[in-house]
């Protein structure tokens, strides 16, 4: 049960740090590939650097909703990618 007054979180923990941070914090999902596609995406709300292992990786915090979109097929990859505007799966209505 989360601490009455704060919102739960999803804390990631991911082996890259994305190049463009700025463009991602407060404005950037995450899309979840599910089965081979994009099926939900969460907001960024923060991404900071930590060290483990000798190697730079990052932390996200996602916003605490999971958002439901349109299925697209989509390859599951193990880096960053920035989808362009046309290639976003639109949200499904609630």
């Amino acid at each position: 049960m989360a601490d009455a007054g704060h919102e739960r979180h999803t804390i990631l923990t991911l082996d890259m740090l994305p190049h463009r941070v700025e463009e991602l914090v407060g404005g950037g999902s995450l899309y979840w590939v599910i089965d081979g596609h994009v099926a939900a995406r969460q907001k960024i709300l923060e991404i900071w650097p930590i060290w483990a292992r000798g190697v730079e990786i990052c932390n996200l915090m996602l916003g605490p909703d999971v958002i439901e979109t349109a299925r697209q097929s989509y390859e599951l990859l193990s880096w960053w990618r920035y989808l362009k505007p046309e290639e976003i799966p639109p949200d499904l209505a609630s």
